[in-house]
């Protein structure tokens, strides 16, 4: 099937909005850690603690997106929601004390709760069945694009003109990549076009020459007091956890005893580790199956913690860096491909938003502790032994999320 330029806009609007609301409002976050906590005269925790309501708000908002965004609502929302994030985001450079940083920090993750991974996977369900994990990893992988290629950029702007110049460089960054979700003219769902998803013709032919595969469009019985809901719930909470590391390196780059600079760098490194592994990771999961794709990510995860342990050459840290940051793939394409995967296509509106608030309050907890933890020791040693036994138990849990999805489908 020929893909046509609608396709290509809601891809485009789809990889625009994951990268605004995760890419920038949240992998970013760690380059104004310092000197926030440097002129405000407060610890790194205090500061972290902005990402954690951040993700408290935006996860909060994720789960009430599939209720309000309709087929009329779509465009509307997604304008008020880049109000939301850019505005807050400009306003960040008057704020003089922590607590009105809070504030729009709250105001920032309503919006990109809107913009956030609900809105993205649901426009992907919507419009692609043939190659789903491929579409949904091009799209997840612009979360880690921003941190990527403006990471340096960013820290420049920090050290030339201050971390109020910066945030507002974040603010116009956001604006941008929102662009195409705000200005081309796609709909919530292929039918509202007078369209058919991606995939569809191929997609309905499988069904009926294989009326007894179980796959991802049909709909096992749902429950939230069910195993599989709680072993998506527990995958998706150690993912998150696991994800919070990220912000953390140019902290992290400071505590080894390297300069900012490198600290950006490490970040970028990071993020091109995140940015690989997505592009690669649908691939895979569409050929080898989710499961093998998930944990194997979790593999080199956990490998690359002990790099970062144990090693301090500028090379070795780049190359930890790198593998560690490839789990964000797990944090978001694999939630995605896992509640498909244990709830079906039909109950995915129901499950997905619910262990997505799960992890990210966890997770947003976690990335708090982990400043704490950080003023605490003077050093990241515990938090990289405890992100190893994360990765750990990701692997244990994937692993019985699928044996049981597996027995399921063969009683």
């Amino acid at each position: 099937m020929k893909m046509s330029s609608k396709y290509w806009m809601v891809l485009a609007a789809s990889c625009g909005l994951a990268a605004s609301a995760v890419g920038i409002c949240f992998n970013t976050n760690g380059l104004f850690y310092t000197p926030i906590a440097a002129e405000f005269g407060v610890g790194r925790g205090s500061v972290a603690m902005m990402s954690s309501i951040f993700s408290v708000a935006s996860s909060s908002m994720g789960m009430i997106t599939p209720h309000i965004i309709k087929p009329k609502s779509l465009k509307p929302l997604l304008f008020a929601a880049t109000i939301l994030m850019a505005g807050s985001t400009a306003m960040f450079s008057l704020c003089n004390s922590l607590f009105p940083l809070y504030l729009l920090c709250a105001l920032r993750g309503l919006g990109c709760g809107i913009c956030g991974f609900v809105t993205v996977t649901t426009l992907i369900n919507n419009w692609f069945r043939k190659s789903h994990g491929v579409f949904t990893s091009i799209a997840m992988t612009f979360s880690g694009v921003p941190a990527l290629i403006l990471s340096s950029l960013f820290t420049g702007i920090i050290q030339s003109a201050g971390w109020r110049t910066g945030f507002l460089a974040v603010a116009a960054a956001i604006v941008l990549f929102n662009l195409p979700a705000l200005l081309f003219p796609f709909t919530l769902r292929p039918q509202d076009s007078s369209m058919t998803a991606y995939g569809q013709e191929e997609y309905e032919k499988f069904l009926k020459e294989n009326p007894t595969h179980v796959i991802r469009g049909r709909a096992p019985h749902f429950s939230f007091l069910s195993i599989e809901f709680a072993l998506a719930a527990g995958f998706t909470i150690l993912v998150c956890i696991a994800a919070q590391f990220t912000q953390h390196f140019p902290a992290f780059a400071e505590s080894k005893g390297f300069d900012s600079q490198f600290g950006a760098l490490l970040l970028s490194t990071a993020m091109a580790g995140s940015v690989s592994c997505k592009l690669i990771y649908g691939t895979g999961a569409d050929r080898f199956g989710n499961s093998k794709a998930m944990i194997v990510t979790a593999f080199l995860s956990l490998i690359s913690n002990f790099i970062l342990l144990f090693t301090s050459a500028r090379l070795t840290l780049q190359a930890g860096a790198f593998l560690c940051t490839v789990s964000a793939a797990n944090s978001s394409v694999g939630i995605a491909l896992i509640a498909s995967d244990l709830f079906g296509a039909q109950n995915y509106s129901k499950g997905y938003p619910v262990i997505s608030f799960m992890g990210s309050m966890i997770g947003a907890l976690s990335g708090t502790l982990i400043g704490y933890m950080f003023d605490a020791t003077g050093n990241y040693n515990v938090v990289l032994w405890t992100m190893a036994v994360v990765q750990a138990l990701v692997i244990v849990c994937v692993i019985a999320a699928y044996r049981r999805k597996a027995a399921a489908e063969a009683a």
